[in-house]
């Protein structure tokens, strides 16, 4: 029984169709599933844990290792602007939060990664019309510049990107709010500094201490 049950994987492995590249046991489904990884690739789709589960759903019967190897071969296949982001020397793609910060402060950062951001906002137009928008939202409550803000909603609304929008729709919830902090250069910021700091004397000290410990370390922060 053993024997048996072993014996057709042995001959998939021993099979000479494994040299073109996906083994599956029709020609024509073969070729079907070769052309449309190759097509996702061309696309700039390169994860190929998803491009497999593509395949495998349209009848492909290989291994997922045999499509990263096919990706290998085919990269050098990819148009110019995906390959320049493949071939950044010794460097990781960043993950999605790394790469925001990346994009919002681009002080500091090492050439390759300011060739990844440039490359970014390049190949993505959502990205470099979105940060656009997250800029100016900054520069109108550093610069106090209140009489530029219906026209920054605007542009967020029609903008096309949801998170933008919806960022504007929760901005007009509190409209007096939000345009005060454009206006004055009173905030409360320093009573919620205050506020958190004091919490967390608290949890420090609890079980330790009594509340003329806590006025002290207060009252000695404070002054």
């Amino acid at each position: 029984m053993e024997r048996n049950r072993t014996q057709p994987a042995i001959c998939r492995w021993n099979s000479p169709r494994r040299s073109s590249g996906i083994a599956c046991d029709c020609g024509a489904r073969r070729k079907l599933s070769k052309n449309n990884l190759k097509k996702r690739l061309q696309e700039g789709c390169r994860n190929a844990a998803l491009l497999y589960r593509e395949i495998k759903a349209q009848g492909y019967r290989g291994g997922s290792a045999t499509v990263r190897r096919l990706m290998r071969s085919w990269k050098r296949q990819l148009p110019v602007r995906y390959q320049r982001l493949e071939d950044l020397p010794d460097f990781d793609a960043p993950a999605p939060r790394q790469a925001v910060w990346w994009l919002l402060k681009p002080e500091g950062l090492e050439t390759n990664q300011k060739e990844y951001v440039s490359e970014l906002q390049r190949l993505s137009p959502e990205i470099s019309s979105g940060l656009k928008l997250v800029k100016e939202f900054q520069s109108l409550l550093v610069g106090k510049q209140a009489d530029r803000f219906d026209q920054w909603r605007l542009s967020a609304e029609q903008s096309g990107l949801k998170e933008l929008q919806s960022f504007s729709v929760g901005l007009m919830k509190d409209e007096a709010a939000v345009r005060a902090a454009m206006i004055y250069d009173w905030s409360s910021g320093q009573v919620e500094g205050n506020v958190n700091r004091l919490k967390m004397i608290k949890r420090m000290m609890f079980g330790r201490a009594g509340f003329a410990m806590l006025k002290a370390r207060v009252l000695h922060r404070s002054g």
